[in-house]
């Protein structure tokens, strides 16, 4: 997925739906990530500064498995989007753990902070970002980015929820972190 940075804020410009072509392969997204250029059929689309690559293929994948990936393959798949270039990793969801149980749902459903430091790290270029859905967040769960390895939180929701989901951003915006409502 691209992304169009706009003062602080994500808009979704490209959404590539590559699971016919990429069924048997982890990272469905790399195939987007030249920093020069890349193709999607037969349109070349020159770098722009501007447009930043938003990674969520451990985020999204969980769906398939509880979030419940090894540490191992998080670690792994997070070097190898460092060394592609892409701009932003997301990792997974912060959600409540008086609403989703931890025996349950795997450490990338929660993305606690000590989770987090074990399979990433701070680069210069590329960001750690996680969503939290409203309605299923408490919080009291995050820290200000000072003392965090997450650069960026998107709150998730559905129209009805816009107002909650404002709020939610102008609270992490407040904490430091870059936001982004969708």
């Amino acid at each position: 997925m691209i992304y169009f940075n706009s003062s602080s804020t994500f808009t979704k410009i490209y959404d590539s739906n590559c699971f016919g072509i990429f069924q048997d392969k982890f990272c469905l997204h790399l195939y987007l990530i030249c920093k020069k250029c890349f193709y999607y059929g037969d349109v070349k689309k020159m770098y722009r500064p501007e447009v930043k690559v938003l990674d969520v293929t451990i985020r999204d994948g969980g769906l398939m498995n509880n979030w419940d990936f090894p540490k191992s393959m998080v670690k792994e798949v997070f070097q190898g989007l460092v060394e592609a270039g892409v701009d932003y990793v997301e990792l997974g969801y912060r959600a409540d753990k008086k609403i989703f149980s931890p025996d349950e749902f795997g450490p990338w459903r929660f993305c606690d902070e000590e989770d987090l430091r074990e399979v990433a790290f701070e680069t210069d270029k590329t960001k750690i970002s996680i969503m939290c859905d409203v309605g299923k967040t408490d919080l009291k769960d995050f820290i200000p980015k000072r003392d965090s390895i997450v650069s960026m939180i998107r709150v998730a929701c559905y129209v009805n929820e816009v107002d909650e989901g404002l709020k939610m951003v102008r609270y992490f915006k407040e904490l430091g972190y870059e936001t982004s409502l969708n």
